[in-house]
């Protein structure tokens, strides 16, 4: 395989859903950018602006998974297209 051709941002605070969800797209030649916090997820966002996508946990512990989609949207630079998904 080639060099991927996207990188996904996967944001939750399981690790374990992390790392399941990172096998699967590395499976499909994609790179995998995690964090378990909002804040990291933002702070990674500012330095890889390749981000295509971002599989972000809308119940984690730290309830402010609205404010990442606000910023998502305020700085569409990124060009990230936010995606749900909802966690246990």
């Amino acid at each position: 395989m080639g060099a991927p051709k996207y990188d996904v941002l996967i944001v939750d605070d399981d690790e374990d859903i992390r790392k399941q969800i990172k096998a699967y797209f590395e499976s499909g030649n994609i790179r995998v950018i995690m964090a378990s916090t909002i804040k990291g997820a933002i702070a990674l966002s500012h330095k890889n602006h390749h981000i295509t996508m971002a599989l972000i946990d809308w119940k984690m512990r730290e309830a402010e998974t609205p404010p990442l989609f606000r910023y998502i949207k305020e700085n569409a630079e990124h060009r990230m297209i936010p995606y749900v998904y909802t966690g246990s």
